[in-house]
């Protein structure tokens, strides 16, 4: 009899073991569903800002205003795309953005680590060069000019690579106060618009 006992209570315990398995399973299959797939689910807004530069942006930065990029075309990597790399390069935030304004603009421009060669190549491409360095000094020097503004769709937006020279299109990037742009500004970033690399500005100023 004892014996019989005993054999129902191991019986009914494993019967409830079971049971409070399977309630658990549901309940955490429901949890789960909810957190990374309902309307409200933290995960499934987590994609969505990573695949979304732009829902990114306002997750990270609330609602800094971005003045330019209007554009109905965009190169392989997005205005917001670059925005990102930028301001985070630098660890900027919601708190540090606040009464701040973020300018964008897609640019053409070349970078030169030699002089002689950056007047070749302006040359060889029938680019036109504001004339500065002085062409005449037969000098090594670094620096970059923006040749023009990107109104309209590139065939291919991939730098282009010369002995000394490199011509890219660029998404130009700068972070000012509200009242107005400084000299240097708060902030201020070049970004490839084909590879997104951050490309070095060294002092504006």
């Amino acid at each position: 009899m004892t014996q019989q006992k005993t054999n129902s209570r191991v019986l009914l315990l494993a019967c409830a073991i079971i049971a409070i398995i399977i309630v658990g399973s549901i309940f955490f299959r429901f949890t789960m569903t909810e957190f990374t797939s309902g309307k409200s689910g933290f995960l499934a807004k987590i994609d969505l800002a990573l695949a979304n530069p732009e829902l990114q942006y306002r997750e990270l930065f609330g609602s800094t205003p971005i003045v330019g990029g209007n554009y109905s075309f965009s190169p392989p990597v997005s205005m917001y795309r670059a925005i990102l790399i930028g301001l985070e390069s630098d660890g900027w935030n919601a708190a540090s953005l606040e009464n701040m304004k973020v300018y964008v603009s897609l640019d053409y421009y070349i970078f030169y680590t030699n002089v002689t060669a950056l007047y070749q190549v302006a040359a060889k491409e029938n680019l036109t060069l504001e004339g500065r360095p002085n062409p005449n000094l037969n000098m090594t020097g670094t620096g970059f000019e923006q040749l023009h503004e990107v109104t309209e769709p590139a065939a291919n937006y991939q730098p282009q690579f010369f002995s000394g020279v490199t011509i890219r299109y660029i998404w130009s990037i700068s972070v000012e106060k509200d009242s107005g742009f400084g000299i240097p500004p708060p902030g201020y970033y070049m970004v490839d618009a084909a590879t997104g690399e951050l490309i070095p500005t060294g002092p504006l100023f």
